[in-house]
């Protein structure tokens, strides 16, 4: 046995995808109230939480291109 990965038959890359697309829209739907909460707070007069709100939009919106890269 040489350690290499078994060929995936369609049926069951198909249902990988479909698992992956599932789990990227969960968290996708997880992540939602954050970047609202945080484009909300983008908008504050205090350029300190301006700041610190769009690092969170930057950080949320890295971790979606991440889990789209995933599905391939």
């Amino acid at each position: 046995m040489n350690g290499a990965p078994l060929p995936q038959d369609g049926a069951s890359s198909a249902a990988e995808s479909s698992s992956v697309g599932k789990i990227l829209h969960d968290v996708r739907g997880l992540l939602a109230p954050a970047m609202l909460t945080a484009d909300r707070l983008s908008l504050h007069a205090d350029p300190r939480i301006r700041e610190a709100a769009e690092q969170i939009i930057q950080s949320i919106e890295q971790a979606v291109h991440r889990l789209k890269d995933l599905r391939g």
